[in-house]
C-alpha cells in the first residue's frame, strides 16, 4: 500500500506513482478543489479508450487498475463497489498460499515524507515496524478496548494511519473520524457525541480547539490521553490541554515517518515539567544511539532524552 497526499498536485502525483511503480489506484472522484479522477485523465488519457484494469500509459507504464469511489461509471475504470466481484469464482486457497510467502520483516507500506530538500521521498515500512509502533504507542497511553480515540489527523500520514488506525486495532479500540479534513467544530462535536477518551493532534490544531468561542459547550467528561505530536508541547498549551479538556494523560510523541513513526515518548506517569521540555524515552523496543564527547557510539535503551 502506498499513501499519496491528497493535496499532490499533476507533478507530485505522476512522480509518486511511477518512483514506487504502482499496479493500482483507488481515488476519489474529488474534495474541495482538487478533481482526482481529472488529474488522472490528465495523465493518463488513454484511460478514455482502453478496457477498465487493461491501462496501458505512456506517462504511467506501472499503472494498469484505476479504481473510483462512486458509483458513476468512467471509462477505463473500475468502480470500488465492483472489486469485490472479481474474485467471484476464484479458488479462496490461492489467498492463503499467497499469505505463506509473506513475513513480518516484508514491506507493507511506502509513506511519501517531503524530508529537507528535492523531490517527496518514499519511506518503506514493514509489518514490524508499524504493527510494534501502534501497540506500543497505543501502551504509552494505557489504551484498551474500552476507550474511544478521536482521529482528525491526516490519514495518509502515519500520524493517522499507525497511530490512529492501527493503534486502535491493536488494542480493539474504537475510532472516531470526525471530518474528512480536519475542523476544529466537528472534532470537538464528534469528540462529545461518542464520549472519546482520547484526542489526537499537533499543536497548532489543539490551538485552534482551545480557542473556539464555544469550547465550554462542549461536554468533554471522558477525555484523558492522546498523542501531540509534530512539534514541541508548549507549557501554556499543556495547561490549557489539562484544565479545558481534562487531557491529564497526555503523550508527547517525536519521531519520522522512516521509523514508522514514533521514536521517543513521554509516559503518562511523566511530570508535569518533563512532558513540556522534553521529547521522553526512547519508545519501547527501540535502540538509540548517541555519540560521546570522543565520537564513541553510546546506546540508550528506553531512556529519557533531554
Amino acid at each position: 500500500m502506498v499513501c499519496i497526499n491528497p493535496a499532490y498536485r499533476l507533478y507530485e502525483l505522476e512522480y509518486a506513482l511511477n518512483k514506487v511503480g504502482c499496479v493500482a489506484i483507488v481515488s476519489a472522484e474529488s474534495f474541495k478543489s482538487s478533481k482526482y479522477l481529472k488529474m488522472l485523465a490528465t495523465l493518463a488519457p488513454e484511460l478514455n479508450s482502453c478496457e477498465a484494469g487493461e491501462l496501458k500509459s505512456e506517462k504511467l507504464p506501472h499503472l494498469k487498475h484505476v479504481i473510483c469511489m462512486g458509483e458513476e461509471k468512467t471509462n477505463g475504470m473500475h468502480n470500488f463497489s465492483d472489486i469485490k466481484t472479481l474474485s467471484e469464482g476464484q479458488d479462496p486457497q490461492k489467498l492463503e498460499a499467497i499469505a505463506e510467502i509473506f513475513n513480518a520483516d516484508d514491506i507493507i507500506n511506502i509513506q511519501f515524507t517531503r524530508g529537507t530538500t528535492g523531490q517527496p521521498k518514499g519511506a518503506a515500512l514493514s509489518h514490524h515496524n508499524i504493527l510494534n509502533n501502534a501497540f506500543y504507542t497505543a501502551t504509552s497511553m494505557h489504551l484498551t478496548h474500552q476507550d474511544t480515540l478521536c482521529i482528525p489527523v491526516p490519514l495518509y500520514h502515519c500520524f493517522g494511519m499507525v497511530l490512529g488506525t492501527l493503534c486502535c486495532i491493536s488494542v480493539g479500540a474504537k475510532m472516531v473520524f470526525p471530518a474528512e479534513v480536519f475542523d476544529p467544530v466537528k472534532t470537538m462535536e464528534a469528540a462529545s457525541a461518542e464520549k472519546c477518551t482520547a484526542l489526537h493532534g499537533e499543536p497548532t490544531m489543539f490551538f485552534t480547539e482551545l480557542d473556539l468561542p464555544i469550547l465550554k459547550d462542549y461536554g468533554l467528561p471522558a477525555l484523558r490521553t492522546g498523542i501531540i505530536a509534530g512539534a514541541t508541547c508548549p507549557e501554556e498549551l499543556m495547561k490549557r490541554l489539562i484544565s479545558q479538556m481534562g487531557l491529564k494523560q497526555f503523550v508527547i510523541g517525536d519521531g519520522q515517518t522512516e521509523c514508522s513513526p514514533i521514536n521517543t515518548a513521554t509516559a503518562i506517569e511523566d511530570s508535569f515539567e518533563v512532558r513540556t521540555s522534553t521529547v521522553g524515552r526512547a519508545h519501547y523496543n527501540w535502540e538509540q544511539k548517541k555519540l560521546g564527547a570522543k565520537n564513541s557510539p553510546r546506546r540508550w535503551h528506553n531512556c529519557q532524552l533531554w
